[in-house]
């Protein structure tokens, strides 16, 4: 294409622009997929939140998981809006909250080193306070998702 682009005249610099915005497409595709990664992610926190009931009894079930099966992420990377924040804290069911407070204190992490933790206490190892654990999520793989503040 830029071949072609020379033996018009074009400049290849014009040729390698979105023709659109003026911004090179390896930009734009970087950008959409932030968006999309950012849109799963609410998705995912949106369907956590709203089954915090079950998912902290899914937890509660396995009753000692993987350290490798642990899969944290925090709001903050999400980028979420002040609305959206607050949107996620309005789905919270303050007594399935609780419960997942207590879930973290009773379920067990197999660590590498052959510790086998509380899920609370592995979380504070990682620098992670589990008082902002704001929603779990057990998949169907085993793999535990934790979103925290």
């Amino acid at each position: 294409m830029a071949a072609t682009a020379l033996g018009l005249g074009i400049p290849a610099a014009a040729v390698a622009q979105d023709d659109s915005t003026g911004v090179p497409p390896d930009v734009v595709s970087d950008a959409v997929m932030t968006d999309v990664t950012a849109a799963a992610d609410i998705t995912s926190l949106d369907a956590a939140t709203a089954n915090l009931g079950s998912n902290t009894q899914a937890l509660v079930n396995l009753g000692s998981i993987d350290a490798g099966d642990v899969a944290v992420v925090s709001m903050n990377d999400m980028n979420l809006g002040a609305d959206q924040r607050y949107a996620v804290a309005q789905n919270i069911d303050p007594g399935a909250a609780t419960a997942l407070q207590q879930a973290l204190n009773t379920v067990t992490v197999s660590e590498y080193g052959g510790d086998s933790p509380t899920l609370a206490n592995h979380l504070q190892s990682l620098n992670i306070d589990p008082a902002g654990v704001v929603a779990v999520d057990v998949g169907a793989d085993g793999v535990v998702t934790i979103f925290t503040q």
